[in-house]
């Protein structure tokens, strides 16, 4: 019998004179159920069909290795390149399509794992975005570009964000003050808030006019910036759980002061 079922006050009331001979009542349709949900739960787990097996067999194909792209003789990035994201305080960005994002479009989350290994969650291709790719194949700087994951279906997953508004409540839970930071997600379909541009470190006018139009380096630190918000792709501190265990928020912010200092005043005569 299931020592978790609640029992019946017939069942408290005769439980002296109940033996294993008997089997009348409540206590036969228990143990007639019992058999029932054991024959049951056998069934679908010869057929692979219980929460735990789908749930490892879905986990088990995100985490499958995968290979990335050998750098090439000139050490730049090209267009269908299979490449990871690193965060400068350690790991790196990963698609997580077992967890629904709550927006109009059909789009799954995102986070950042410390796990640093080319898996198929962690591995992102490299794609051109509302235009052919150019001749020599090769990602520049303020050039639009996507970013494609596979999903568990094998479906395309393309890294998406949007300027936050009460109307998508595309939001990070991650905040600085009142400020909240806007929602990076993994949208099926392909829009203007799937494009995305590498962007110098340096925040200098002319580090920036300089590095327009020259090839993205593979294995360095750039910025990645959302075309439409004009937002970084960042990762902070602020924590959460999901199936892969504890990872870091994502989110499209730009943490750093938009403008320079102003100079600073003359010395007093």
């Amino acid at each position: 019998m299931n020592p978790q079922m609640n029992y019946t006050p017939q069942q408290v009331m005769g439980h002296d004179s109940y033996s294993v001979p008997c089997r009348v009542g409540n206590w036969a349709e228990d143990e007639y159920m019992g058999a029932l949900l054991t024959a049951d739960h056998m069934a679908r787990g010869e057929k692979g069909m219980l929460t735990t097996q789908k749930l490892q067999s879905t986990l088990g194909s995100a985490l499958a290795p995968t290979g990335l792209t050998v750098i090439h003789p000139d050490g730049n990035v090209r267009f269908g390149d299979e490449i990871m994201l690193s965060n400068a305080p350690g790991g790196v960005l990963a698609t997580n399509p077992q967890v629904r994002e709550k927006l109009s479009q059909h789009a799954f989350a995102t986070s950042r794992t410390m796990v640093e290994r080319p898996c198929r969650r962690t591995c992102f291709r490299v794609v051109p975005h509302s235009a052919a790719a150019p001749e020599d194949g090769l990602l520049r700087f303020g050039m639009a570009f996507g970013l494609v994951s596979v999903g568990d279906n094998g479906e395309e997953l393309h890294l998406q964000s949007m300027r936050y508004t009460m109307a998508n409540m595309n939001f990070s839970r991650s905040v600085r003050g009142a400020e909240r930071k806007n929602g990076v997600s993994m949208a099926v379909d392909v829009s203007w808030q799937t494009a995305w541009e590498v962007m110098l470190l340096a925040p200098a006018e002319l580090a920036q006019l300089r590095s327009e139009g020259m090839p993205v380096p593979a294995n360095t630190y750039v910025a990645l910036r959302h075309k439409s918000s004009q937002a970084n792709l960042c990762s902070d501190t602020t924590a959460l759980r999901n199936a892969y265990g504890e990872e870091f928020e994502v989110s499209g912010f730009t943490d750093s002061e938009v403008a320079s200092p102003p100079p600073p005043p003359p010395p007093p005569p």
